[in-house]
């Protein structure tokens, strides 16, 4: 999916995932991340959008912990955006912009 890595004169990057990000999970539109590599040298991968994150020891790992954090949380709203809880059905409406599951 993405082919360099984060160094200390690279400590930072931005990334747009694009299109199927994992079987069943296709980004509608490109979604902006930012990979960076914290002090620890572990790579975190986080979104300014929904808040979500997922680290690795590489940035591909980082990417997959991310995606199944971000695909994960569109289930757990999906999972409760009722009519009687208009918050999480306006949070599913934000996510389903970006990400939608095909069964």
């Amino acid at each position: 999916m993405v082919d360099f890595r984060l160094t200390d004169s690279t400590p930072e990057t931005r990334i747009l995932l694009p299109g199927e990000i994992d079987p069943g999970w296709t980004l509608r539109r490109e979604l902006p991340v930012k990979a960076e590599l914290d002090d620890d040298g572990t790579v975190i991968v986080s979104d300014e959008i929904f808040s979500r994150y997922g680290s690795g020891e590489r940035l591909e790992e980082a990417l997959e912990d991310y995606i199944a954090d971000l695909t994960g949380y569109h289930e757990t709203v999906a999972e409760y955006a009722a009519d009687n809880h208009p918050k999480n059905k306006a949070l599913l409406e934000q996510l389903q912009e970006y990400l939608v599951h095909s069964d």
